[in-house]
């Protein structure tokens, strides 16, 4: 509960009533208002006795309970003595439910003016004050019949007795200024992290929507934020009025959070809101190894595809690749996951029974929270790898003797020269 505010300490709010027009005194924290508020039903100067005013003194609000002690001037016109009762229902809204009354009897008065005196101290919950109904009656004889008590309408017989019509009327507000922000992140209320999830690079909307949420118009509301710099102002926002502020930036890589603040002062009083926000700049790039070489045919080769996000660890991974040309066989396998969720392998591995150069080129999709994908393929734009190539060959060969024939007497030397041709 907020500390308890002393308003307009020894200082009243006045209601002339009788012919008179009701006046609000503005005291720190309050609107000024104005009501014409006929006290009594009949003409008052006509009466033995007139309430001529209502006053509101220590006037108190404690951020729950509005507090004030309540005084009437009155006069005794005529020679008799009188007995009087003033009693005042107060409310906390126009319904008038959960009326507050104060009251008092004042005994064997004279006559005379009678100011300034205290009827009660009225408490409501809220921060205004009604006036919901209002009585007097008075009875003189005072040493013979006695002062009475109660109601007005039990002790009308041997009694002069008036209510008040009209009203509810507002008699006090409290001045309560109050400010609400709401800042979103491409549309969400991403007071906690992580947030939404956003491509690295992409435009990223934040807008600011404050509310006054007190019961005074505030003006001059500057709107900043603690990464992104001055929002704007708003020059005036009645009670009740919202506007909204508009930012955009550039996405950058893992989690980002800032702050917005909107404030303004109403009657040296510091109002303020603040709300934070978060989004997470995703990324990713993929790479196949090795990026060439050469087999023998017949033998298998394996290509070993990684994909990394960047930022957060993605909930899904895809993948798709092409070979070029097609190999008798080829298979994968995976995504192997790392332990940090933040990298996925496969295994592509080819054969094939013949000469032939291959290439092979793959496409990731990774998918992160809230349905945001990174795509990247293997086009050679850092740091994505260029396609990987295998080559498949064989060698043929065969052995020539030489001479093919030839006659040799015998015991003597005869040469016979093998040449070994090789060839793709």
């Amino acid at each position: 509960m907020a500390a308890q505010r002393v308003l307009g300490s020894r200082r009243r709010v006045h209601l002339l009533v009788g012919f008179v027009a009701l006046a609000i005194v503005a005291l720190w924290g309050q609107s000024t208002m104005a009501q014409s508020w006929p006290f009594c039903i009949e003409n008052c100067n006509a009466k033995d006795v007139v309430v001529e005013r209502l006053y509101l003194d220590n006037v108190t609000y404690d951020g729950d309970v509005l507090s004030a002690d309540v005084y009437v001037d009155f006069k005794v016109i005529a020679a008799e003595r009188y007995c009087i009762l003033v009693a005042i229902a107060f409310s906390s809204s126009s319904s008038c439910s959960n009326t507050q009354s104060v009251w008092r009897m004042f005994g064997d008065l004279p006559q005379g003016s009678y100011t300034g005196e205290y009827v009660g101290r009225v408490s409501v919950v809220g921060t205004q004050l009604w006036v919901c109904r209002q009585f007097a009656e008075w009875r003189n004889q005072v040493s013979t019949i006695g002062c009475p008590s109660g109601d007005c309408d039990l002790y009308r017989a041997g009694s002069k007795c008036w209510e008040s019509t009209g009203g509810p009327y507002i008699i006090y507000e409290v001045g309560d200024p109050r400010l609400s922000l709401e800042k979103r992140t491409n549309g969400e209320d991403a007071d906690t992290a992580p947030g939404p999830m956003v491509l690295v690079g992409s435009t990223v909307t934040w807008t600011y929507e404050v509310t006054n949420t007190g019961n005074v118009t505030l003006t001059n509301i500057v709107v900043t934020d603690d990464q992104e710099g001055s929002i704007g102002t708003i020059s005036s926002l009645a009670p009740g009025a919202s506007q909204t502020l508009t930012k955009t930036g550039t996405a950058v890589v893992g989690q980002y959070a800032n702050i917005g603040t909107a404030t303004t002062t109403y009657d040296e009083q510091t109002v303020t809101a603040s709300d934070p926000s978060h989004y997470v700049g995703v990324e990713g790039y993929i790479a196949i190894t090795p990026g060439s070489a050469t087999n023998e045919v017949g033998d298998p080769h394996t290509f070993l595809i990684t994909a990394y996000a960047q930022g957060a660890a993605p909930s899904g991974w895809s993948l798709s690749y092409q070979l070029t040309p097609t190999p008798e066989s080829a298979s994968l396998t995976g995504p192997t996951v790392a332990p940090d969720g933040m990298s996925a392998t496969w295994n592509l591995t080819i054969n094939h029974a013949s000469p032939a150069v291959f290439t092979a080129s793959a496409t990731v999709t990774m998918t992160f929270s809230g349905g945001t994908q990174v795509v990247r393929t293997t086009d050679g734009i850092s740091p994505n790898s260029t396609p990987a190539t295998k080559t498949y060959e064989y060698r043929q060969a065969k052995i020539e003797l030489t001479p093919g024939t030839d006659t040799n007497e015998v015991g003597e030397d005869h040469v016979i020269t093998a040449t070994v041709r090789v060839w793709n």
